[in-house]
């Protein structure tokens, strides 16, 4: 009985140096997701790529962290990998293109995706407790129409519409010209701090995720 009690330890402390002196993986694939080299800007977190390495029997994808800017990064061994957007989880069209990568050391890679629109000249303004607000919004692919416009503000850089944040929304059915400057004004809420963060979304008919525009700080 001590016999076995003795080989089970020694099995435990086998073991349990293999997992000590198991090598973590040492090289990183970093990115971003952009539209004719500018910067597409989503949600924190948002869930659009899945990667593979060919090859194993466990064919599992690995999760990337997305975040609000569109840069994504993943610690990975050397070899090669797969990348696949997920259809229909952002904002943008569907791609049914694989990306093959080949990861040894630092790896950067652009993801590039036709979003269905993209905000531009966006600018904040501050006039007494009122944020003012004005952007224009590029429409990529005609064939899709806006569902609202959004200003967003929150008290620290993560700010979208799944964080606890104030939101300004305009309808499509009230945006006369998408072609024209659009105009949003917010009440600011009394906060303990002076400065907020803002930015704007627009949310695309028949499609879950908004595009954002880049994460402004603003001075009270």
């Amino acid at each position: 009985m001590k016999t076995i009690i003795y080989s089970i330890v020694l099995l435990f402390v086998f073991t349990s140096c293999e997992y000590d002196n198991y090598e973590p993986p040492k090289s990183q694939l970093t990115g971003r997701i952009v539209y004719e080299g500018d910067p597409v800007n989503v949600r924190q977190g948002v869930n659009v790529f899945q990667l593979y390495e060919p090859g194993w029997e466990n064919f599992e994808p690995i999760g990337l962290n997305v975040k609000q800017d569109g840069t994504f990064s993943a610690q990975l061994f050397n070899g090669d990998y797969q990348l696949v957007l997920i259809n229909g989880n952002g904002p943008w069209t569907n791609q049914a293109d694989t990306i093959d990568i080949h990861v040894e050391g630092q790896q950067e890679l652009d993801v590039p995706v036709e979003p269905f629109f993209m905000i531009r000249n966006e600018n904040f303004e501050v006039k007494a407790s009122t944020l003012k607000a004005s952007f224009n919004v590029e429409q990529i692919v005609n064939s899709k129409e806006v569902q609202f416009v959004s200003l967003f503000i929150g008290k620290t850089m993560l700010v979208d519409n799944r964080f606890n944040v104030n939101e300004e929304r305009l309808p499509s059915g009230r945006i006369e010209n998408l072609n024209e400057t659009i105009n949003l004004e917010m009440d600011l809420p009394e906060i303990n701090q002076d400065f907020i963060f803002a930015r704007i979304g627009v949310k695309t008919q028949g499609n879950p995720e908004l595009i954002f525009s880049e994460i402004e700080r603003i001075d009270l």
